[in-house]
């Protein structure tokens, strides 16, 4: 009995500190930016290359997150999603202040399109 009140204080404790600390959309848009410029501007051959790369990239997902990015929270967590036609694409999740991009390049090569 002793311990299973003590697993649900610790649940409850839990379930507090993530409704206090899930990332906002602004937070969901900053992550997704700086993993965007990060991919790709990593397999650039050259130092042009690179800044050419990071300014597309920050031209392309700053347009694709005033349009077709989607903030979801559920208190505890959050998800932004990208919605491409009738397909979503989460894209990052948001627990405990951290903000963790679930994209690669094929969904940044899916906004170009």
């Amino acid at each position: 009995m002793k311990k299973t009140l003590i697993f649900v204080l610790i649940l409850i404790v839990l379930a507090l500190v993530a409704l206090g600390t899930n990332p906002d959309s602004w937070k969901h848009k900053e992550k997704i930016k700086s993993h965007a410029t990060q991919l790709l501007t990593r397999n650039a051959s050259d130092p042009f290359s690179a800044l050419l790369g990071a300014g597309l990239s920050a031209a392309v997902v700053g347009v694709a997150l005033e349009t077709i990015f989607n903030y979801q929270s559920y208190g505890v967590c959050s998800v932004g999603s990208f919605v491409i036609g009738d397909e979503t694409y989460p894209v990052s999740i948001g627990i405990f202040g951290i903000v963790v991009p679930l994209f690669g390049e094929s969904t940044l090569e899916k906004l170009n399109e």
